[in-house]
């Protein structure tokens, strides 16, 4: 009984501030992980070991007594507060006597323990009704939020619990939510929907998701942690330190286990999503890993998603000011096809540094507008620094627009990548078609991809109105061994792009097969229409390319561009270049001037005087 503790110790007030883990040497019980916690300074008090179920059935409980409560996962201190007859029982942080009514609250400074709430983690799947609850009611008494207590699985609902304990000011001294090291069968939408929370756990703590009616034949499962697409806007929300797997093919059909919408101030943080390819494609679910749609001023840092069957990190619709750094995205597959390991659409002010693509069935990185105006604003400010994309079943990189890109207001505009490198993947390195303006590509590394290291291309499926593709800088980029698979194309190839610079850095292989061989450095590809117009090339260290009759620089006459060309190159020049281009035989030091035309003709040696 609680009114005869089972035993007693006087406290003065500077024992009021104790530690779990002298209580729990004072009562013998086990106890890892203590917090700090205090009492309301009492002249004196007294303590006792009690269970939940003790709690409950009180009926003259103490003032000033601490209860220490025993049950497994639920261990801590609570007091009994005579001043409150209102609150509900809410498991965790608040227990109601259903005998006399008294509430006994939780002493605890520190975070939110889901297992306080219910959630065991031992990897089984437990149902509300597994529990013994009678009826829903009676599961409401408890879970209010709960709407049908046979479908849901006591971890995810635990969790939830947690959160709402924050949300409704139910004795939550903290608003950090701890998941301990565990598995935990989850099949329900955790919604973290409340302003300055964080979410943690252990980088032992796997939340696995569930079908609703597990053994029915079901694979749709809810997402995992979503923040609903709809404002209002949660903010400040922080998301650490947790596994998510996705092993038995299970998984929504659209989003993934973290898809966050209208937040603000988020930060996503040292989470791992790991799925099976082959099992998703089984169940044809197409499931992405991390996804922001509507959200500002968010970081999404030292994450990783393994075998997605959608792009495994999707930076989707009005997104804006979100930073992704580094994060690894790889084997993304499954029943769609080729799907990209990052996507980025109708965002901007984006920055992604550090990051990796590899092994994907599509692109690595992939930015584009998808049917302007309808679905998505362009993308616009984006930076990405020292991201590298490899041994994707695609591009590398790729810029790109849908629906009516010659309109100048869905282009992807005001882009930069700096330091990174695009290698051994399928197609291009990076491929940039219509709808691209204002492009700063600097100390980019494309080699061994299996065709162009850049390609560009501003006349793609679309009725051209306009220029597509334009006022782009290539500077100090290292392009070679590329064409490892369609051996006929250039380092760089272009076709109906206007304003593009290409300036300083090397295009050049140094293999010796000519199947293995780079063929052109620069190859300018035929167009109608809008053939290419204002071309700079200028100190590039052009070498070993295939094309050593046109001295590696292949423009054909039929498709000159207007510009400027400063070439060093072996030989005497017999390309087409712009009027007033100059070249300089690096063989004999001879320097030739273009005066006439823009064909290959009219190359005039400059006489040193």
């Amino acid at each position: 009984m609680l009114d005869k503790p089972l035993k007693e110790q006087l406290l003065d007030r500077r024992q009021a501030l104790v530690g779990l883990a002298g209580i729990a040497a004072a009562t013998g019980a086990a106890l890892a992980g203590a917090q700090t916690v205090r009492a309301d300074d009492p002249e004196t008090c007294c303590w006792q070991s009690v269970t939940v179920a003790d709690l409950r059935a009180a009926t003259t409980p103490v003032v000033n007594m601490v209860y220490y409560v025993i049950d497994r996962g639920k261990e801590g201190i609570f007091l009994y507060d005579e001043a409150d007859t209102t609150s509900a029982d809410n498991l965790g942080t608040i227990l109601v006597s259903t005998a006399s009514g008294a509430r006994f609250k939780r002493i605890y400074d520190e975070y939110i323990d889901v297992r306080w709430f219910g959630a065991v983690g031992d990897g089984i799947s437990r149902s509300l009704f597994d529990l013994n609850y009678a009826n829903l009611t009676e599961v409401k008494a408890v879970y209010s939020f709960v709407t049908n207590y046979y479908a849901y699985l006591i971890d995810g609902i635990a969790i939830q619990a947690a959160i709402e304990c924050v949300r409704d000011g139910a004795n939550a001294r903290s608003r950090e939510i701890f998941i301990p090291k565990g598995r935990y069968c989850v099949n329900t939408n955790i919604k973290p929907t409340v302003d300055n929370l964080v979410l943690r756990g252990t980088m032992e703590s796997v939340l696995i998701p569930k079908p609703l009616a597990e053994g029915s034949g079901s694979t749709y499962t809810l997402h995992t942690i979503l923040t609903p697409a709809a404002a209002p806007t949660t903010k400040n929300l922080v998301i650490r330190d947790l596994r998510f797997e996705l092993l038995e093919g299970y998984g929504p059909d659209s989003g993934g286990p973290i898809s966050l919408n209208y937040v603000e101030n988020s930060l996503i943080e040292n989470c791992h999503v790991r799925m099976d390819t082959s099992r998703l494609t089984i169940t044809n679910r197409n499931v992405n890993g991390i996804v922001y749609s509507s959200s500002k001023s968010s970081i999404i840092r030292n994450c990783t998603v393994d075998g997605s069957s959608k792009p495994a990190i999707y930076v989707a619709a009005f997104s804006e000011n979100i930073r992704v750094e580094g994060c690894i995205v790889r084997n993304v597959r499954g029943p769609l096809g080729q799907q990209a390991g990052f996507v980025l659409t109708g965002s901007k002010n984006l920055v992604a540094a550090n990051c990796q693509a590899y092994g994907c069935q599509g692109t690595g990185f992939l930015f584009q507008v998808q049917d302007f105006p309808a679905e998505d604003p362009p993308n616009l400010n984006l930076l990405f620094t020292g991201c590298q994309s490899r041994d994707n079943e695609w591009n590398g990189f790729d810029f790109s627009s849908q629906g009516v890109p010659y309109q100048t207001g869905a282009w992807n505009r005001h882009v930069k990548m700096v330091g990174c490198t695009a290698n051994n993947n399928y197609g291009e390195g990076l491929q940039m078609t219509i709808g691209v303006s204002n492009v700063l590509i600097s100390a980019f590394t494309a080699y061994e991809n299996g065709n162009t290291g850049i390609y560009m291309n501003g006349t793609t499926n679309v009725t051209m109105n306009a220029y597509a593709l334009q006022h782009i800088l290539i500077a100090n980029s290292s392009i070679y061994n590329n064409n490892q698979r369609v051996t006929s194309n250039g380092g760089i190839a272009i076709r109906g792009v206007k304003h593009l610079t290409i300036q300083g850095g090397t295009i050049h292989s140094d293999f010796a097969a000519p199947v293995l061989q780079q063929s052109a450095s620069i190859q300018s590809l035929a167009v109608t229409g809008y053939p290419q117009d204002n071309i700079i090339v200028q100190d590039v260290h052009i070498y070993g390319n295939a094309r050593t009759a046109e001295n590696s620089f292949y423009i054909g006459a039929a498709v000159a561009a207007s510009g400027y060309y400063s070439l060093q190159l072996p030989g005497t020049p017999t390309l087409s270049a712009p009027y007033g281009s100059v070249f300089t035989n690096t063989t004999t030091g001879k320097t030739y001037v273009k005066t006439t035309a823009t064909n290959n003709t009219g190359w005039r040696e400059v006489a040193v005087i």
